[in-house]
C-alpha cells in the first residue's frame, strides 16, 4: 500500500468547525487518491506557547487557558465521551505540572489533545481510524527543544506498524514530540510536526507529504514586510533545507534531512491548492528563487536562496543594489546554495525590499 503523509498544521486548527472541515477534506482525500493517507496534527493555534509559557513563568493558571482552548472545542462538538477524554487528559497534564514539571512531557499535551479531536471528527465522518502514539515510534536523542530523531530505530518501527494497519484504517500520529533512547519525552523543536511528517515518509518511503497550511504555499519572501511577494513553484531539497535555515515558513531546520536521498516528494499549501513543491527533481536555473532572513544580537542576515546561482554575478548585482547603503556584508559560501548579507536593523525593512524587487520582481 502506498501512503500519502498529511501533516495538518495548527494554523488551521482553531474550532470545532475546522477539526470537522479537515476531516472533511482528508475524507475527499481518500475517496479520490490512490494513496492511503497517514496524518499528522499539530496542536491547536497559538496553544504550544501556551504551555512554553506556563513551564518558564510556572504559572498554573496559563495551563487553564489552554485547557479552556481545547474544552471549548470539545463540547462544540456535543459529544460527552469527547469531553470526558479530553479532561481525562487534562488531569494528566495538572498532575505533571504540579509534581513532575518536565519540558517535554509538558509540550506533548497540546498534540496529544489534538489527535483525539480530529479523530473523533475523522470517526463522525465514516472513517476508520488507528491512533498511534508518536512516543512509541519516533526515537529521538536527548536534545530536548530540539531534537533530532534517530532515522533508522524509527524507520523498523514504523515499517512494523504498517505491516499490521488494517488497509481501511486512517494513521494519525502526534506531530512535534519523540521518546529518547533513554526513555525521556522529548520535542523535535518548532515547527517540528513537518519534521515528524518526513520522518515518517522516509520510513514507510511514502509516496508524498502534504504540508497543509493556511497559505497557498512558500513565498518569495516574507508577505507581512515585502511587498509583491509571488509563490515559489518549487524548491530543491537543498534550496528547502538552506531555506529553513533562514526561517521561512516557520519551517524546521532538519525538515527536509531525512528526504536528501529519496524520491518523496512534498507539496505545500491549501488543501486543492498545493502551489510549492520540493523535490530532488527541481530544476536550477541559477536565479535567486526567494529571500529569506534570521535575526540576531548584531542585526539581520539575508539569505538569496537559489542553488546554482552565479555568486559573483549577483554579488556585483547586490553592491549595485546597496550602493546607497555602507553598513551591510555579503557572504558567499560555494558549499551553500545561497548568498548572505548582513544588514542593521535600521536598514532591514528597505533593504529587503530593495533587494526583492531588484533581483526577483521582475522575475
Amino acid at each position: 500500500m502506498s501512503y500519502a503523509i498529511i501533516k495538518i498544521g495548527g494554523s488551521l486548527l482553531e474550532s470545532h468547525k475546522s477539526y470537522l472541515e479537515v476531516a472533511n477534506y482528508i475524507k475527499e482525500f481518500k475517496r479520490n487518491s490512490n494513496k492511503q493517507p497517514f496524518v499528522v496534527v499539530s496542536a491547536l493555534k497559538e496553544t504550544t506557547d501556551l504551555l512554553i509559557n506556563a513551564f518558564n513563568k510556572k504559572d498554573r493558571s496559563i495551563l487553564d487557558e489552554f485547557s479552556q482552548k481545547y474544552l471549548d472545542v470539545a463540547y462544540n462538538f456535543g459529544d460527552n465521551k469527547l469531553v470526558v477524554s479530553i479532561n481525562e487528559q487534562l488531569n494528566k497534564l495538572y498532575k505533571f505540572f504540579l509534581y513532575n514539571l518536565n519540558y517535554g512531557i509538558l509540550l506533548s499535551f497540546g498534540e496529544k489533545i489534538s489527535k483525539l479531536i480530529l479523530s473523533y471528527a475523522l470517526e463522525i465522518n465514516d472513517l476508520k481510524v488507528k491512533e498511534i502514539s508518536a512516543e512509541d515510534y519516533i526515537i529521538s536523542d536527548e536534545n530536548q527543544g530540539d531534537a533530532a530523531a534517530d532515522l533508522e530505530a524509527t524507520k523498523i518501527n514504523l515499517m512494523n506498524l504498517v505491516k499490521i494497519l488494517n488497509g481501511d484504517e486512517i494513521p494519525i500520529i502526534e506531530g512535534f514530540i519523540a521518546k529518547s533512547h533513554k526513555g525521556n519525552v522529548t520535542t523535535l523543536g518548532r515547527g517540528g510536526s513537518d519534521y515528524t511528517a518526513s520522518i515518517i515518509a522516509y520510513s514507510i518511503n511514502a509516496g508524498s507529504i502534504y504540508l497543509v497550511t493556511d497559505v497557498p504555499g512558500i513565498f518569495t519572501s516574507d508577505p507581512k514586510i515585502v511587498k509583491n511577494v509571488k509563490i515559489v513553484k518549487e524548491l530543491s531539497y537543498e534550496e528547502g533545507i538552506e531555506a529553513s535555515n533562514y526561517k521561512v515558513k516557520g519551517l524546521n531546520h532538519k525538515t527536509f534531512l531525512p528526504l536528501i536521498n529519496t524520491n518523496i516528494k512534498v507539496f505545500i499549501g491549501k488543501w486543492n491548492n498545493f502551489n510549492t513543491v520540493i523535490h530532488n527533481e527541481s530544476r536550477i536555473n541559477g536565479k535567486i528563487k526567494l529571500i529569506g532572513y534570521k535575526q540576531d544580537n548584531n542585526g539581520y542576515c539575508l539569505g538569496l536562496i537559489g542553488k546554482g546561482i552565479e555568486k559573483e554575478k549577483f554579488g556585483e548585482k547586490i553592491k549595485n543594489a546597496l550602493a546607497y547603503n555602507n553598513s551591510y556584508q555579503i557572504i558567499s559560501d560555494n558549499s551553500r546554495p545561497s548568498v548572505s548579507i548582513r544588514i542593521s536593523k535600521e536598514n532591514f525593512i528597505n533593504t529587503i525590499n530593495y533587494l526583492h524587487e531588484v533581483l526577483i520582481g521582475d522575475e
